[in-house]
């Protein structure tokens, strides 16, 4: 699924998704219109996914 929204943000956003830091979510936020917190959560979820050596099927169905 993170994969799927960072190819979104590339595609609708015109958003590099190389390096998902402080300028990528100041970015999101203004060509988006979507409220700070919840891209800092999402893109929290990602890093920590793609951080992660193992999720359970919980995590997963958290990210939706």
């Amino acid at each position: 699924m993170g994969l799927y929204f960072l190819e979104f943000v590339r595609n609708k956003y015109k958003l590099s998704t190389g390096s998902l830091d402080e300028a990528f979510i100041h970015n999101l936020k203004v060509k988006s219109g979507v409220d700070e917190i919840i891209i800092r959560e999402i893109v929290s979820f990602i890093k920590y996914l793609n951080e992660s050596t193992a999720i359970i099927p919980r995590q997963a169905t958290d990210f939706h």
